[in-house]
């Protein structure tokens, strides 16, 4: 466990979850005499997750997606589809870790579609004839 460890693995870059609760568990450790367990607590409670967010944060930031950043395509995507914003909400707040973030995603995928396809459709029909071009 390093800082390069930490600082590489949120891809929100956020991080405060993270924090927050690896300063319960340093609590935990203290309150029970046994700081050196610390490290042990902290890869149990979240290492997996961090070291996914470590080795998905490159395509995330540095990838394009239809001709896009990913970051940009996925903010574009999150203000057409509940689900999907539902799914950004939950991963930044930390009630969703990266370990299932795939399966989730892939669970709620034909109603991101269906939604970001709705969206445009009512985008499409709500702009007067005389506006379009």
């Amino acid at each position: 466990m390093n800082a390069r460890w930490w600082s590489s693995a949120t891809l929100t870059g956020e991080g405060i979850y993270y924090a927050m609760r690896s300063g319960e568990l340093l609590a935990e450790s203290l309150l029970e005499t046994s700081p050196e367990s610390y490290a042990a607590r902290v890869r149990e409670e979240f290492g997996r997750d961090l070291t996914l967010g470590a080795r998905l944060a490159p395509f995330f930031y540095r990838s394009d997606f239809f001709g896009q950043a990913v970051t940009t395509r996925t903010i574009q995507i999150a203000r057409r589809s509940a689900t999907f914003a539902q799914l950004l909400e939950d991963l930044i707040e930390g009630s969703q870790g990266y370990v299932g973030l795939v399966a989730r995603f892939c669970r709620g995928l034909a109603v991101t579609l269906a939604e970001t396809a709705q969206s445009f459709i009512r985008e499409a029909f709500s702009t007067p004839l005389s506006a379009r071009t």
